[in-house]
């Protein structure tokens, strides 16, 4: 479906399909399906090393929330609006009576369809494997579904704002969340990683560094994450410099 007959058609639907497309790749899905594989690999093998459930929570906050889910929602939401804007094809949509809001919300449908299953059952698996429990299994799982639905929605953002998306994501993974925001004070609470960890913390109870608030707050900041990206989203849309 291209983008010309997209925007004849202009509803919800075909929208998110021409995005899923833009998005879906059998080399991304495979590259983070084996990834994710490692994670339950190692907890697998290393669950008898584990002191206790607490070394399995550490390998699903270190591995899955710091590594796979933000990487994954990076590569794979990034192109959702950011490859029909480089090569061209956006500006059908653009130029269409098409809702800003509804091409925003499609694309990040489309993007967490992918990354939300992607990250987030791997991360499951991984969270029994090392802890041989029920609310390791569902803290790994939610949290870290919370984090591909969060990290999408700014990551769609980030794909149609940049050129080089996938470097100024690197530089928020990397620098913002892994270095900056680690040294402390109020700038942890300015990453989504804080909030995804405090929900895998609060499910689990079990002690976190970087977790440092309770569930509600932290749910309520990822949905606060969700609205505000998608609302510069369709901001961005409205743009005529959209390329």
């Amino acid at each position: 479906m291209t983008a010309t007959t997209t925007a004849r058609r202009h509803g919800m639907k075909p929208l998110y399909r021409l995005f899923l497309s833009e998005i879906v790749t059998p080399g991304k899905l495979l590259l983070f399906g084996v990834l994710g594989l490692v994670g339950v690999l190692v907890g697998l093998l290393q669950y008898d090393s584990f002191t206790d459930g607490s070394d399995g929570i550490a390998f699903v906050n270190g591995f899955d929330l710091t590594l796979v889910t933000p990487v994954a929602a990076l590569v794979l939401a990034t192109a959702a609006l950011g490859n029909p804007n480089e090569d061209g094809t956006l500006v059908y949509l653009w130029l269409s009576p098409v809702a800003r809001s509804t091409m925003a919300v499609a694309a990040w449908l489309a993007a967490v369809t992918v990354v939300v299953p992607l990250v987030a059952i791997p991360s499951a698996l991984t969270g029994f494997a090392g802890t041989r429990a029920a609310d390791g299994l569902i803290g790994a799982l939610l949290s870290s579904a919370a984090g591909g639905l969060a990290y999408g929605a700014l990551f769609v953002a980030v794909g149609l704002r940049f050129k080089r998306s996938l470097l100024w994501g690197l530089v928020y993974i990397l620098v913002w969340e892994g270095l900056i925001a680690s040294i402390g004070g109020n700038v942890n609470k300015f990453t989504v990683r804080a909030y995804t960890r405090s929900i895998l913390a609060e499910l689990t109870d079990i002690e976190l560094e970087g977790a440092s608030t309770g569930l509600g707050w932290a749910i309520v900041a990822l949905v606060s994450v969700i609205i505000a990206s998608l609302g510069y989203t369709a901001w961005r849309l409205t743009r005529h410099d959209v390329d």
